[in-house]
């Protein structure tokens, strides 16, 4: 008997809490997330505005489409759309990681080889370091 109630509630649970419009989401994370496509439609904006003044280069309007893809990967009106960007995001992210790994590499080769001492492998590693940082966070 316990048991068939268990299973009672929880069948019924789920479509209860829909109904009421209840969720479990922490609100900072909607707040966050609002922030988030906040600041990188006003990024794209300026970009727009930029380019429109300026000659941009081709780079700039790789940094646009990454950060639509971004702004796209936040919103839930589409869910197609959404799992597009999702996954061009994270291509773009295995893609940076590998070349990060690569320079990284090369780097280290450089110095194994004597071709550049201690003190300039790390001024480098640093730089490249902080040029990925999102990339080692993720």
């Amino acid at each position: 008997m316990i048991l068939v109630t268990l299973i009672g509630q929880g069948v019924t649970l789920l479509p209860l809490v829909r109904r009421l419009g209840l969720s479990d989401a922490d609100p900072t994370d909607a707040e966050v997330r609002r922030a988030h496509e906040a600041m990188l439609a006003a990024g794209i904006t300026r970009l727009d505005a930029f380019c429109s003044q300026e000659s941009c280069p081709i780079a700039v309007y790789r940094l646009r489409d990454a950060m639509s893809d971004q702004l796209a990967s936040l919103q839930d009106e589409d869910a197609m759309a959404r799992a597009q960007a999702l996954r061009r995001l994270s291509i773009a992210g295995d893609v940076r990681r590998a070349v990060y790994r690569a320079q990284t590499d090369a780097l280290l080769t450089l110095r194994d080889q004597g071709v550049v001492n201690d003190r300039v492998h790390q001024e480098l590693q640093l730089d490249l370091d902080r040029a990925n940082i999102d990339l080692r966070a993720g």
